[in-house]
């Protein structure tokens, strides 16, 4: 069974009230546009797309929000990055989802030790689980299991501060001579660029080498390692140049800049493959080297539970007696200015508008104010009961 085919069985299994619900928080079916929502089926995939999942995200706590992060990162931590989805040949066509959820499960109780050694109570983890799989945010998963829409597992790792995996960088960036390059550098000989580049991967992949090759690295690469692994993994630097040279476009190969880019530290990342360019002047440090150097993270301490509400003063005891009393005195004062008005009619002045006399004669009739007089003049003529 497959994540949709479980979601299509529990929505089968709903009561009306619990459908209701559901359908409103991802407003459908006027979200759904010219698509039939028909059958369950139906109901599911559009459940599982990537902008319905965003509604629901919208309509919930931020606790909610960060709890299903957490989630995304177990899952990030257990089966590694998304891989990279495959070029669509016809554009019209809407792309399938990136991963089917039930090929990256988490163990529940992996999630509940977690947060529960940064401080959350077991308890308020549990009933924010139960939440998320009411609206559909869990998915349906085998018992002691927890599974994510597809969108959550292809953000998990930009969510987490993390750079795209290294093969899709290098494919992107670089021709053969590049990657040859870097091959080198690692102390790789390949004859053809595949080779190279299956090699530099499993070199990236081994956390172990990784840090041996990061110890070798000048100071300087230190520190901007040290900025990058904590997100966003970007770094603005002259170290490469588009192969047309100008502005470099979405599809551009890069090269390396002749005589480098004048900081030993970016040039030494660059050569040994752990910053890719990825724009003019701009270069992203891949997953891999990032979760190699990262090392143990501490546990999140979500806000599974609403903060009490403390600027809102409690309302007297006698609340509904003292509404019925001012309710009573306006309508008094008002029909008082309404009977002064019909036993003398108010001038109204060339320019607009009435005379302050008159203003004042109505507010000493009715006993208030001559701006309260003022608004019920206008609400009886809106309604009404006094000419223009």
């Amino acid at each position: 069974m497959n994540a949709r085919t479980a979601l299509e069985n529990w929505l089968a299994g709903l009561t009306a009230e619990r459908l209701t619900a559901l359908l409103e928080e991802r407003e459908l079916p006027r979200a759904a546009g010219y698509t039939p929502l028909t059958t369950f089926r139906q109901l599911s995939e559009h459940l599982l797309t990537d902008d319905s999942v965003d509604r629901a995200v919208a309509a919930g706590t931020g606790g909610d929000a960060q709890l299903l992060a957490c989630v995304a990162a177990r899952a990030l931590e257990t089966h590694g990055p998304v891989p990279a989805p495959e070029q669509q040949a016809y554009a019209w066509r809407p792309a399938p989802p990136p991963v089917d959820p039930y090929t990256r499960l988490v163990p529940e109780t992996e999630v509940l030790d977690w947060l529960g050694q940064g401080g959350t109570p077991r308890e308020s983890i549990v009933r924010a689980l139960e939440r998320l799989r009411d609206r559909a945010l869990l998915l349906p998963a085998p018992p002691g299991q927890l599974a994510l829409p597809p969108i959550l597992h292809a953000s998990a790792a930009r969510m987490d501060g993390y750079g795209r995996p290294a093969d899709l960088l290098l494919t992107q960036a670089y021709n053969a001579p590049e990657i040859k390059r870097i091959a080198a550098a690692l102390g790789i000989e390949q004859r053809t660029r595949a080779d190279a580049q299956t090699a530099i991967r499993a070199v990236l992949q081994d956390p172990g080498r990784v840090r041996e090759l990061v110890a070798t690295a000048p100071a300087a690469a230190h520190e901007l390692l040290a900025h990058m692994l904590q997100g966003p993994p970007l770094l603005r630097t002259h170290c490469f140049v588009s192969r047309h040279g100008g502005y470099a476009g979405p599809d551009s190969k890069y090269t390396f800049r002749e005589g480098g880019s004048g900081d030993e530290g970016t040039d030494w990342l660059a050569e040994h493959g752990m910053v890719v360019p990825v724009g003019t002047d701009l270069v992203e440090l891949p997953y891999e080297v990032a979760h190699a150097l990262r090392g143990e993270q501490p546990a999140p301490a979500p806000s599974l539970d609403p903060e009490p509400l403390t600027c809102v003063a409690p309302l007297p005891r006698d609340w509904a007696g003292r509404g019925a009393v001012a309710a009573g005195a306006a309508a008094w004062r008002a029909e008082l200015v309404l009977r002064e008005l019909a036993a003398q009619p108010v001038a109204v002045r060339k320019a607009g508008g009435i005379a302050v006399r008159d203003t004042r004669r109505l507010a000493k009739a009715a006993g208030t104010s001559e701006e309260h007089t003022r608004l019920w003049l206008d609400l009886a003529v809106n309604a009404g009961l006094a000419a223009p």
